[in-house]
C-alpha cells in the first residue's frame, strides 16, 4: 500500500459501471497482527473502509483503500484456526 499518491482515483466515480470495468479493483492478503498493520496504514494516510470485523471466530478482517482506489482486504487467522495448506504440508 505504500508509495501510492493521494490524487485522482480512477475507480471512484465510476458508479455501477465500475463493477464491470476491466482492471484490478480489489485484492485480499492474509497477514499477521492486523490491528498493528491498520495502525501503520492509518498513520501513513490510508483510510479504513468500515470497521474491523470478525467472521465466525476464525478471521479478523478489515478493508483499506489503497493506491488508485483499490480496496485491499486484510485478514488475520484467529482463534487457533489451522491453515489447511500448512496442515497438509506438515502431515506429509
Amino acid at each position: 500500500l505504500g508509495g501510492g499518491h493521494q490524487g485522482h482515483h480512477p475507480a471512484r466515480g465510476l458508479g455501477h459501471a465500475g463493477d464491470h470495468a476491466a482492471g484490478l479493483r480489489a485484492v485480499c492478503l492474509e497477514i499477521t497482527d492486523l490491528r498493528a498493520t491498520i495502525e501503520r496504514l492509518l498513520a501513513a494516510g490510508h483510510s479504513l473502509v468500515g470497521e474491523v470485523g470478525e467472521h465466525e471466530g476464525t478471521w479478523l478482517m478489515a478493508y483499506v483503500r489503497g493506491p488508485e482506489g483499490i480496496i485491499v482486504s486484510l485478514t488475520e487467522r484467529i482463534g487457533g484456526a489451522e491453515n489447511p495448506v500448512e496442515a497438509k504440508h506438515s502431515e506429509g
